[in-house]
C-alpha cells in the first residue's frame, strides 16, 4: 500500500504462531492490515468496512479482507487476526470473503472454541486453535467466498487520499486539491471515494474536521473562534453549524457536556 499514515502495525507473532485473539469493545479509527480479522459481535454494534456501515447484532461476523480500511464504531467483540503466512502451505489464492455474515451457529462454535482454548491454555492449545481455524476457514471457503476482489488500485488512491487529508485539513482543503495530489478526474475521485468510504469528499473532510474540534474543545482552553481556524475553517459561525450537525448539540454544549461526564 502507497500511505502507512493509517497502517495499524501489529506486533509480531509469537514463536511464529500466525493467529491473534482478544476481546475488544467500542471505537477504533478507521485503518487496514495485511492480516484477516474476523469480528464476532457479542452484543449489538456497528462497523464501518470496505465503504459500508453494518449494523451488528449478537452473533453477526464482520470479515475485513487483507487491506481493507475498516473501524469499529460500538460494541463488544471477539477479535480473530490470521496472519497471511497461516494460509502458506494451503491453497487459498485469492483468497476473499463478504463482509458480513448474519449469525450462523456453525462459525458461533467455532468463536467460542477458540475462545474456550486460548483462556484454558491447556497442552496443546496452540495446536488445537489452529485446527478450529483451519476449520472456519474452509466453512468461510464453503459458504462466504467473494470473488469480487476489489481494485487494488483504488483501495491505493483512497489511502493516499486519505493521508492528504490528514496533513492538510488545518487548510482550506477542497476535493480539487487532492485530486491535483493523486493525478485523477474529479468525478472519478469522488465516486471511487464515496463507494469507498461511505461519504463523498466534502462529507469525510468536514467529518475528519468536527472530530478534531472536538479533541481540541475537550482537551485545550482554546476559544471557539480558535479552534474553528485550526481546523481549516475561517467562519466560526459555519464551524459552530457543521459541528451541531454532527453531533447534535453546539460546541459549548459539548464541552459542557464532555466535562460534567469526567
Amino acid at each position: 500500500m502507497g500511505d502507512h499514515r493509517l497502517y495499524e502495525k501489529i506486533a509480531p507473532v509469537e514463536k511464529g504462531f500466525p493467529i491473534k485473539f482478544a476481546r475488544g469493545d467500542g471505537a477504533f479509527p478507521i485503518h487496514w492490515h495485511e492480516y484477516i480479522e474476523l469480528l464476532y459481535y457479542l452484543n449489538d454494534g456497528k462497523v464501518f468496512c470496505n465503504g459500508k456501515s453494518y449494523d451488528m447484532r449478537k452473533g453477526d461476523i464482520t470479515i475485513v479482507n487483507s487491506a481493507e480500511l475498516h473501524s469499529t464504531i460500538e460494541g463488544e467483540y471477539y477479535c480473530l487476526r490470521i496472519s497471511p503466512s497461516f494460509f502458506s502451505d494451503v491453497d487459498t489464492a485469492e483468497c476473499y470473503f463478504v463482509n458480513y455474515i448474519p449469525c450462523d451457529t456453525e462459525l458461533s462454535d467455532c468463536f467460542e472454541a477458540v475462545f474456550r482454548e486460548y483462556n484454558e491454555k491447556g497442552v496443546g492449545y496452540d495446536i488445537e486453535v489452529k485446527s478450529i481455524v483451519y476449520h472456519l476457514i474452509r466453512l468461510l471457503l464453503i459458504k462466504y467466498a467473494n470473488n469480487k476482489n476489489p481494485k487494488r488500485k483504488n483501495v491505493d488512491m483512497v489511502i493516499d487520499a486519505l493521508g492528504f487529508i490528514a496533513d492538510n485539513y488545518t487548510d482550506n482543503l477542497t476535493t480539487s486539491d487532492i485530486c491535483r495530489h493523486l493525478h485523477v478526474s474529479g468525478n472519478y475521485f469522488s465516486h471511487t471515494f464515496k463507494s469507498t468510504m461511505g461519504y463523498t469528499p466534502t462529507e469525510y473532510i468536514n467529518k475528519y474536521r468536527m472530530e478534531k474540534a472536538a479533541d481540541l474543545i475537550v482537551c485545550t482552553g482554546m476559544n471557539i473562534t480558535d479552534i474553528s481556524v485550526a481546523v481549516g475553517i475561517e467562519d466560526s459561525n459555519y464551524f459552530s453549524r457543521l459541528f451541531k450537525r454532527f453531533f447534535n448539540m453546539s460546541p459549548r454544549e459539548y464541552k459542557r457536556k464532555m466535562c460534567s461526564d469526567e
